[in-house]
């Protein structure tokens, strides 16, 4: 662009044409603080394109940073905004309260968001698009959260690591494109975003961690980001994700997060998911984890697993066979509660069965005809008594003492 004249006196911090510019002497560069409506290179469809050179009193100084205390907050003409090459460093909060401000884009000249890489633009009501082609950008935690009232347009680009907590909680986005080096989704993330249909990876993925209520109330989600990699997924994680349909491919997760806070289990009231596939090394499955899945029709708890939350697969109301492996200990409180068509249950095989005891109310609400299986002796499980002759053990006893099988 060619240089804009500006006529001031020369100084450490000076307001010139709408500009206001802290001047650094020493190698004639400047930082933008904050530009006005009266700024010099608006035109008439609000576009601003910053001056790559700025004179001040007969000196040029090359603007190469935009400064931390939100440059367009008083701004009510500037719509969209061009950054030339020369600014190399935004800060922080550079972009928040932008007035009117409706399509930002952050080129990737860009080498340094603040100290740590976290940019934020809360506050910026206006704001429609968003294109962060910057790989200095690394963490977009409560970035825009539900302030943005109007952004449906967000690009991202490879160097971007984390979609932080309540990035881009309640928002009208409709989709979004993962770059390959993101490795976390934070905490109520998307949560919210009742017009998000589409969340994708891009080969290469190295997404490991989707953390406590990120899709959650998502409603319209039918693609999810590869999870191939994917080993931690927290509560409430995709609850009510109602659009999610067919198979579930889970096999890499070796840990599901139990979270007080929340309690309504990760994939709780999806009931759109028909089979689920989960990893070998699982330990233990949070209550509720699937609860009122309606569709689900088969589940197979792997091998390793010892622990399953209370009420992990009640609801259920489609499900009708289920594989318990050897090494549960416990039967839980509604674990198939409400499963009114379950017909099979199966718990251990070959008679290794550790199983010690079914809790009160495992089983309430399911069928009359339901046939559980359990690869043990009936003395050495308390409790399950309501289940009457539904229940069927292979071993006849097993003496305590040493042991030993005893077939009759």
């Amino acid at each position: 662009p060619a240089v804009v004249p500006l006529a001031a006196p020369k100084a450490t911090g000076v307001t010139v044409d709408g500009y206001r510019l802290e001047l650094h002497e020493e190698d004639h560069t400047a930082t933008i603080l904050e530009i006005t409506e009266d700024a010099v290179g608006i035109d008439a469809d609000g576009k601003l394109t910053i001056p790559s050179t700025i004179e001040v009193e007969g000196s040029t100084y090359t603007p190469t940073a935009l400064g931390s205390g939100s440059v367009l907050r008083q701004n009510g003409k500037v719509k969209e905004l061009v950054i030339p090459e020369q600014i190399t460093r935004i800060e922080l909060r550079t972009f928040t309260q932008a007035k009117a401000l409706e399509i930002l884009v952050l080129p990737s000249t860009i080498t340094a968001v603040g100290d740590s890489g976290m940019l934020t633009v809360q506050g910026s009501r206006a704001l429609k698009k968003i294109a962060i082609e910057t790989p200095a950008v690394k963490n977009l935690e409560n970035s825009f959260s539900s302030s943005c009232i109007n952004l449906k347009e967000v690009v991202l680009t490879d160097g971007l690591e984390q979609i932080g907590n309540y990035a881009f909680q309640g928002l009208p986005i409709e989709q979004i494109i993962l770059p390959s080096t993101v490795t976390e989704i934070g905490e109520s993330a998307f949560t919210d975003c009742v017009s998000l249909q589409s969340v994708t990876s891009v080969s290469g993925s190295q997404l490991t961690t989707i953390k406590v209520a990120a899709f959650s109330g998502c409603t319209k989600l039918s693609v999810l980001p590869d999870l191939s990699t994917v080993t931690f997924i927290g509560d409430d994680a995709f609850l009510g994700c109602i659009s999610l349909t067919g198979h579930l491919d889970l096999a890499s997760v070796t840990q599901f997060d139990e979270y007080e806070k929340w309690g309504s289990g990760a994939f709780s009231g999806c009931t759109g998911i028909t089979g689920v596939t989960l990893g070998t090394k699982l330990t233990e499955l949070p209550p509720k984890i699937f609860s009122g899945c309606t569709s689900l029709e088969t589940i197979t708890v792997p091998e390793g697993v010892t622990v399953i939350g209370e009420s992990a697969f009640a609801n259920c109301t489609g499900l009708k066979k289920a594989e318990l492996p050897n090494s549960l200990t416990t039967i839980p409180t509604g674990l198939f509660s409400g499963c009114t068509v379950l017909e099979e249950v199966t718990v251990g095989s070959n008679d290794g069965s550790q199983l010690a005891s079914i809790a009160e109310k495992a089983f309430s609400k399911t069928p009359d005809t339901l046939k559980v299986t359990i690869h043990t002796a009936k003395n050495m499980v308390t409790g399950g008594e309501d289940l009457g002759d539904r229940v069927e053990f292979t071993v006849e006893s097993i003496e305590a003492k040493d042991d030993t099988i005893s077939t009759g």
